[in-house]
């Protein structure tokens, strides 16, 4: 994971540099973050 020590979604723009807690399955912050771009992009249509 070198030199970078950042995760980040594009779609939710949602990111955080725990890289080892993502990589050890931590995703419910990324889980919710597209939840909530989801909501708010089937609210726009």
């Amino acid at each position: 994971m070198q030199p970078y020590q950042m995760v980040k979604d594009l779609r939710t723009e949602h990111e955080t540099g725990n890289v080892d807690g993502v990589l050890d399955g931590d995703l419910d912050p990324f889980i919710e973050a597209y939840l909530r771009w989801e909501r708010t992009r089937s609210l726009a249509h």
